[in-house]
């Protein structure tokens, strides 16, 4: 449902039986909805339904990224994902691309972000991380991640898959956020609040 700040007024979006949806996202020119279904398992079982009979599905289950077109009469979700990789941080960007965090639920893989193009092309950010952390800017995303020596690094990233490196330190970092516009970037390390420039990072606390 889309709620009216001003008159307070409540008007329904979308009316399904799909539960389980989370992480939602709006574009910035509110035409589209991004938002992830958690899939459970397809119980089936004979005319008699006996439970010795009782099976369940997990072949679909999963967690997957839907699209819905706001503002269209009757318009219906879009399944964008259909991959078993676990699905964090979904995000529109300002070109209408799509990105989110996959992460292999068995761990054979690293951690990538993925793009999903207006043509549904989906492409891998190139990125010298395993992405644990990932936030919508302005520009782009900011993405954090630990590097092989060890290292977590922070970086600005644009649509067109360009990327600057905006901070990296050895230590632990606990948290990061960064303003809408991205000129603002904090971090916690060590139970201190830090604030990047430039590069290097000004105790707070």
């Amino acid at each position: 449902s889309q709620i009216s700040v001003e008159t307070g007024v409540v008007t329904e979006v979308l009316a399904d039986k799909v539960e389980n949806k989370s992480e939602l996202r709006i574009s910035a020119d509110e035409k589209t909805a991004v938002y992830i279904v958690n899939l459970t398992g397809v119980a089936k079982n004979d005319a008699d339904s006996t439970e010795d009979s009782l099976t369940v599905d997990y072949s679909k289950a999963g967690e997957q990224l839907y699209k819905l077109a706001l503002g269209t009469k009757d318009a219906k979700p879009v399944a964008l994902t259909t991959t078993p990789d676990n699905k964090l941080y979904p995000e529109i960007l300002a070109d209408g691309s799509i990105t989110y965090l996959s992460a292999d639920p068995d761990g054979n893989t690293i951690n990538t972000i993925k793009t999903i193009k207006a043509d549904a092309a989906v492409s891998d950010l190139t990125l010298d991380i395993e992405v644990t952390w990932s936030a919508k800017v302005s520009s782009g995303l900011i993405v954090a991640g630990t590097a092989a020596d060890g290292s977590t690094r922070i970086y600005s990233t644009t649509p067109a898959g360009s990327k600057t490196e905006l901070y990296r330190t050895t230590k632990d970092v606990a948290e990061i956020a960064v303003s809408d516009d991205g000129s603002k970037l904090a971090i916690i390390i060590d139970g201190k609040i830090l604030v990047i420039q430039n590069g290097k990072a000004l105790q707070l606390t």
